[in-house]
């Protein structure tokens, strides 16, 4: 598999033209996200305690393991910190209570659990970069930028009409938010004295562009789950092109490894593999 952008007639171009489906897993519950941490995807379900734990590196369909969270209640996202034996899970339990579940994993079956929450953290979805972690927490709309340990950074007041999905990080003081039902558009968002500033807004006609993910070239990848399809942008939020289109049909979570060059794109009840080839 090439590393890098895919040149065709001189000209460069982000991921494989030949983009296919590799493996599926089905299920009976709605999949809210998907993680790898140490070879092993893990899997949260809605309304569900429980993690399911696949080999990923075998594309393995057989479930290899489960976690069980005796208090998580309504699970929303889940992720992996690139850079530490981490894993987070988005926990909404109610309007009131929200919290971020933290496994630290150590030796080949140890799995540590605790939580945090504090005042008007309702979690929405989550996302992991350099050692940090971005939740997005509604009620009201806020940016939490955490340390992966748990220690708070900055917390970025966002508009009360934005009804935000998913965040992802840009530069150190820049997210890129989208913005879902009467928005359908994604904005860059600059930290300016602890408040988001829309710095641009996106072009691109979405239907409901519920999660995102980032490449290491800076590009965006959207998972627009009413339209069907998975869109590329760059770092300016122009379309590149369309990645995947109509199949999968529904998607709702992504979860991109540019180093081995797949996606996992979640769907209701399923979690497909396809190979992007970047």
């Amino acid at each position: 598999m090439s590393k890098g952008h895919t040149c065709i007639v001189g000209i460069c171009r982000p991921y494989s033209c030949n983009i296919r489906r590799d493996d599926c897993l089905h299920f009976c519950d709605a999949v809210m996200g998907v993680a790898i941490q140490r070879g092993k995807l893990f899997v949260i379900f809605d309304f569900s305690d429980t993690v399911h734990v696949y080999d990923a590196e075998e594309n393995d369909t057989e479930r290899k393991d489960e976690i069980c969270i005796p208090n998580m209640q309504w699970p929303q996202d889940i992720v992996a910190c690139p850079t530490t034996e981490k894993m987070y899970i988005a926990d909404m339990q109610n309007q009131e209570v929200g919290y971020v579940w933290r496994l630290t994993f150590e030796g080949d079956h140890d799995v540590y659990l605790s939580s945090w929450r504090e005042p008007g953290l309702w979690p929405r979805s989550l996302a992991a970069a350099d050692g940090y972690l971005l939740v997005v927490s509604h009620n009201p709309n806020v940016l939490l930028v955490y340390r992966a340990g748990g220690w708070r950074v900055c917390r970025v007041e966002l508009a009360r009409d934005m009804q935000v999905e998913h965040a992802v990080f840009t530069k150190h003081d820049t997210f890129v938010v989208g913005l879902s039902r009467a928005e359908n558009t994604l904005v860059l968002v600059r930290e300016v004295d602890l408040c988001g500033s829309t710095v641009r807004e996106c072009s691109v006609e979405f239907r409901f562009p519920v999660h995102l993910a980032r490449d290491p070239f800076g590009y965006i990848l959207v998972a627009d789950r009413e339209g069907g399809r998975v869109v590329l942008l760059d770092d300016q939020l122009n379309l590149k092109r369309v990645l995947l289109d109509k199949d999968p049909e529904y998607p709702r979570r992504l979860l991109l490894l540019p180093e081995v060059g797949q996606l996992y794109v979640c769907e209701k009840n399923s979690v497909s593999l396809w190979l992007v080839g970047m």
